[in-house]
């Protein structure tokens, strides 16, 4: 997907899940008595908005690799 609709559309959904994630555990966790507590375990669906932290750091890296000249990409 990062190939067809670029990478920094995919490492931003990416984050706005993470941040989603947790803006909601916080949501549940300060409405304790308005939520049951088993609603936090619904969390991890914001995480398939963007992927997750895998996807995060494979994009971020992708995109350092490529701001970089290519011959000073080789490891010695």
């Amino acid at each position: 997907m990062a190939s067809k609709r670029g990478r920094k559309l995919v490492a931003f959904m990416a984050i706005v899940g993470l941040i989603g994630k947790d803006i909601f555990l916080v949501a549940i966790l300060y409405f304790y008595k308005t939520f049951p507590l088993r609603t936090v375990y619904a969390a991890p669906a914001f995480v398939l908005i963007g992927g997750g932290t895998i996807v995060v750091s494979a994009t971020i890296l992708a995109m350092v690799a490529s701001s970089i000249a290519e011959e000073h990409r080789q490891v010695p």
